[in-house]
């Protein structure tokens, strides 16, 4: 059995990501204070973190929608760390 795995790579372009999340707010305010500090320190670290990556770039939006409370913009030239950091942010 073959192991080598190909990789796509692409030849020109970029990814771009449009995502919009809600907050539940029932849940937050369950939260105690210290817990609500930490959620929203981990959230500014990750964007701190994605926006570092070479050829990144994450934009931030506070939403003013019934249908989201947050949204982003991601644009990078890598499919994986596209992926990775959507499913960062979904946590």
């Amino acid at each position: 059995m073959n192991k080598n795995i190909a990789q796509m790579v692409h030849e020109q372009g970029w990814h771009c990501l449009h995502l919009f999340y809600r907050v539940e707010h029932g849940a937050w305010q369950l939260l105690n204070p210290d817990e609500q500090r930490d959620a929203k320190v981990r959230l500014s670290e990750l964007v701190q973190e994605t926006r570092a990556v070479e050829s990144t770039q994450l934009l931030t939006l506070g939403m003013v929608s019934p249908k989201s409370d947050l949204g982003f913009m991601l644009v990078t030239p890598d499919l994986h760390v596209a992926n990775r950091i959507e499913k960062q942010l979904s946590l």
